[in-house]
């Protein structure tokens, strides 16, 4: 399965969402899935995310 998880984001817990997202890749990868990270640092952008995936936030 095709999973683009969004972490990060301008906010104060950024951090918090950094660690929490790649634990949650890690696991995710381990199973079996296609996995892309996608790190926010502004406004997320349509083109990043893959046709035909699944959105994780």
């Amino acid at each position: 399965m095709l999973i683009d998880l969004i972490m990060g984001g301008p906010g104060r817990e950024a951090a918090v969402s950094r660690r929490s997202g790649t634990a949650i890749a890690a696991g995710l990868t381990r199973t079996g899935h296609d996995v892309k990270i996608v790190d926010l640092r502004g406004e997320l952008e349509p083109q990043w995310l893959r046709d035909g995936a699944i959105v994780f936030n």
